[in-house]
């Protein structure tokens, strides 16, 4: 199955819900209600497109889905920021917690979007595309290398 490097506004919403997981109760959002849809469109703009068709190929997609990931977590960070605790039934729920963890998981997806945003302004300035070397090793030799077998003395460098 080859991998997925194009995708529609409510195939993101649907990979920001996924990204989430459960915590997607807990912080209020639901897919079928749309929720995901700002999200997908800070992505879009982070990205610096405005239709999601304009993406494609394995940089861009790569990129465009750590945007996505960036601002779901940015988003739950603004959603859970009163930091409080909420309880029912005997469950308890910190938000501090979520908060926390919203925090970390938008760091990562930061170094993610400028790793990626780097790797795809290195390709566009090359040319390179996926599979294709972008560096080629040879191997120099000088014929009057001083240091070729035969070039110098035994006792040169004894005293």
């Amino acid at each position: 199955m080859a991998a997925k490097t194009t995708y529609t506004e409510s195939e993101l919403a649907q990979y920001a819900n996924r990204a989430l997981g459960p915590l997607s109760a807990s912080v209020g959002l639901v897919l079928a209600n749309g929720d995901y849809a700002p999200i997908v469109d800070e992505a879009l703009l982070e990205y610096g497109v405005v239709d999601v068709s304009e993406v494609s190929g394995i940089a861009p997609t790569k990129l465009l889905l750590a945007c996505v990931r960036l601002h779901l977590w940015k988003h739950v960070t603004n959603l859970t920021n009163g930091k409080f605790q909420l309880g029912t039934s005997g469950t308890s729920l910190s938000l501090h917690q979520i908060n926390d963890h919203a925090r970390e998981s938008a760091d990562a997806a930061q170094s993610d979007v400028d790793r990626f945003r780097a790797d795809l302004a290195y390709s566009d300035s090359t040319g390179a595309t996926a599979g294709t070397p972008v560096a080629q090793i040879y191997s120099v030799r000088r014929p009057d290398a001083p240091f070729e077998r035969g070039r110098h003395c035994r006792d040169e460098f004894s005293q």
